[in-house]
């Protein structure tokens, strides 16, 4: 628990790269410096319900807003299809940690096949809840 919580810590504090690529693989940054990494299912579920977790989920047919941020974001997703940009949509592994560069637009978008609900988690303070929307059709 204790090396979890080290890499939780660094992870929040945007070493981002150094401790996701021991447990998972990384996929190349776009140019919406939109970086994804597969999680196992153990390394997601060890930061859920952790102090300062928070989470909003996705049903089928559903979205979160595009929105952006002023600060550099991280999101544990599990089960959501694809971050959607505005202009694309790029598709996540079943378990995924994503960090999205500041001022860039996000929504995320859909259910994967097999999984009745998305689950997108985050310890960013002050961070309110997305309005949820009708799946945006790439």
């Amino acid at each position: 628990m204790y090396e979890i919580k080290i890499h939780l810590k660094n992870i929040i504090e945007m070493n981002f790269e150094v401790n996701i690529m021991v447990q998972g693989k990384a996929q190349e940054e776009t140019e919406e410096t939109i970086q994804i990494n597969e999680l196992t299912r153990e390394l997601y579920h060890s930061f859920v319900g952790t102090d300062g977790w928070k989470e909003q989920r996705i049903g089928n047919g559903q979205a979160l807003q595009l929105h952006q941020h002023g600060f550099d974001a991280i999101y544990f997703t599990n089960g959501v299809r694809g971050v959607y940009t505005g202009e694309n949509e790029r598709i996540l592994p079943q378990y995924a940690a994503v960090r999205i560069a500041a001022g860039n637009n996000h929504a995320w978008n859909g259910v994967k096949n097999g999984n009745d609900a998305g689950v997108i988690g985050h310890f960013h303070q002050g961070h309110g809840l997305h309005t949820i929307v009708s799946e945006y059709k790439i």
